[in-house]
């Protein structure tokens, strides 16, 4: 199952200052609710056939699509599926030719304009 929740700080009583990029913030310590995080939740099971499987990766989603993405640890090319689940294709390769990468440390769905780009972490150059 792939999620993405925030992390929180914990509250320690016994510091009522955190310093934060060099700056002191004071904690109040409050009960915060998921709807504070979250607008809406939802597990999709993604499909588990060979070709489809991921691991530990990141994900970037857009209104129709989900993709799935790797990192320098889980080398494999990037997966699109449906908000259904569903494998669509893999974008791109992992290589070192045109087109293709090693890892990818970003990825963005652009539906608008029909397009995916895929920042690699071994190119300067989006993809």
């Amino acid at each position: 199952m792939l999620s993405h929740v925030p992390g929180l700080q914990t509250y320690n009583s016994k510091q009522p200052f955190s310093l934060v990029n060099g700056v002191a913030v004071q904690i109040y310590r409050q009960a915060l609710q998921f709807s504070f995080f979250l607008k809406d939740f939802q597990i999709i099971k993604l499909d588990n056939r060979d070709e489809a499987m991921v691991g530990e990766n990141n994900l970037c989603v857009s209104e129709n699509y989900i993709l799935v993405y790797g990192s320098v640890y889980e080398l494999h090319p990037c997966r699109l599926f449906t908000k259904k689940g569903e494998f669509v294709t893999n974008i791109g390769a992992i290589g070192q030719g045109p087109g293709e990468y090693r890892a990818v440390y970003k990825a963005e769905i652009d539906e608008k304009h029909n397009c995916i780009y895929l920042m690699p972490f071994d190119n300067s150059n989006a993809i």
